[in-house]
């Protein structure tokens, strides 16, 4: 469960709270694409064995995934402060 804040007078401004989130989701987006390019190549793993290229494929995949797991927690937390 995703712990949301609480807007109210003395904390952050919900638009001030949405600005910052923005930036970081579009960082990330960034961040994937920049990811995604380093995909593995089977010419650089095939010495190893069959199972190198599939250990690395599996392993990109997981920081693909880890990534969006971020994007997908930070925008829920920009929708429910939008202003």
């Amino acid at each position: 469960m995703l712990t949301l804040p609480t807007i109210y007078l003395n904390g952050t401004s919900k638009a001030e709270l949405f600005e910052t989130i923005f930036k970081a989701l579009d960082a990330i987006a960034e961040a994937q694409i920049a990811v995604q390019a380093t995909a593995p190549n089977g010419r650089d793993y095939y010495p190893q064995g069959d199972m190198a290229i599939r250990r690395a494929l599996s392993e990109h995949v997981d920081r693909l995934q880890r990534l969006q797991s971020v994007y997908d927690e930070l925008h829920a937390i920009a929708e429910y402060v939008q202003p």
